[in-house]
């Protein structure tokens, strides 16, 4: 049998929750976080619904199953990001299959689904993975669902024609085109700091120090909070569009879908090719780069890990910059 404790820490006055049970002789003991005391409940039930399960699966509805599963995810601690991103791949699921029972359904259903839906091979392997997720959850709780997925595999992504990060000049027809717009702070953000598409979301104003010239973003994977100093001309944007609290970005879609439409409208209209948001960062690492900025420092603006090949990933070399570096070459060797 498993049961709740609490505790206030005394460095931030938070009550957290966690779920103990005794097993082997010992108490065991699963950290919950700082969640209020309904949900504390509810992931005990849900950890108690488990335990049953082993004895006999329980038919629930698919709209109530998704809902208690990203309830899951939030209580578990999960990034909001998250949350969104899984809510997103199950909605299809809802819609198509939302009247059938989770029992029967069948990879056979799976791939009617992907066919009409003519995905992306990067979006099949990213919904697999969160059906996998939901199924495995479902079983974990005692939940009837048929494992649709199975050996399913995504089909082979096609090779991306290399795509050129924008030019000086057609970032700033962007910019001139965002003005007045409600996307003109987060396409500003991304193209002059290269914050990523979940940042622009999530940033609050709490973060934008306007008379330091300093946005401050943590950083759950590098374990250290990113520290980016402001351009005159985004200080300018943002102190336009000042508030006292709330999300700076205000207004985006919801899905990530009508933010790209979104952005792709605006990219029409200063006759700029159409790329995604994360080009945008791929954008402002390349000319950083081309402003002679070092990897480490570009890594660091990217809130990339020290060291990071990953960096290297982002930046992008046009035809002019290779031609100028094979012309240092040819001169360093006429010189010798």
């Amino acid at each position: 049998m498993a049961w709740l404790r609490s505790r206030i820490e005394r460095s931030s006055g938070l009550t957290t929750y966690a779920i103990e049970w005794r097993e082997g002789g010992k108490v065991r003991a699963r950290q919950l976080g700082p969640v209020t005391e309904k949900e504390a409940q509810y992931e005990l039930a849900a950890m108690e619904a488990g335990k049953r399960s082993r004895r006999a699966a329980v038919v629930v509805d698919a709209k109530r199953a998704v809902r208690e599963y990203l309830k899951h995810l939030k209580v578990s601690g999960r990034r909001q990001g998250t949350i969104d991103h899984d809510q997103d791949k199950l909605k299809p699921l809802l819609d198509e299959w939302g009247e059938k029972a989770m029992a029967g359904w069948s990879r056979t259903m799976l791939e009617d689904l992907l066919h009409d839906r003519a995905w992306s091979s990067s979006r099949v392997r990213q919904a697999l993975g969160v059906y996998r997720r939901f199924i495995a959850w479902c079983r974990a709780v005692g939940y009837l669902c048929g494992d649709f997925v199975g050996e399913f595999k995504a089909p082979r992504a096609r090779p991306q024609e290399h795509r050129e990060a924008l030019s000086p000049e057609q970032c700033r027809r962007l910019l001139d085109a965002a003005k007045g717009h409600y996307l003109e702070v987060p396409v500003a953000l991304a193209l002059l700091t290269g914050l990523s598409r979940a940042d622009l979301r999530a940033i609050t104003w709490k973060e934008v120090d306007l008379d330091a010239g300093l946005i401050t973003r943590p950083r759950h994977k590098t374990g250290r909070a990113l520290r980016l100093p402001m351009s005159e001309p985004l200080r300018k944007i943002l102190k336009r569009k000042r508030q006292r609290s709330g999300l700076v970005c205000k207004g985006l879609p919801t899905s990530d879908s009508s933010l790209y439409k979104a952005l792709h409208r605006l990219m029409d209209r200063a006759e700029v090719p159409r790329s995604g948001w994360h080009h945008l960062r791929h954008t402002a690492a390349t000319l950083l780069a081309a402003a002679g900025t070092d990897v480490a420092t570009i890594g660091r603006i990217l809130g990339h890990r020290p060291g990071s090949p990953i960096t290297l990933r982002y930046l992008h070399t046009d035809d002019e910059r290779l031609r100028q570096a094979a012309n240092a070459v040819a001169k360093a060797v006429r010189s010798a």
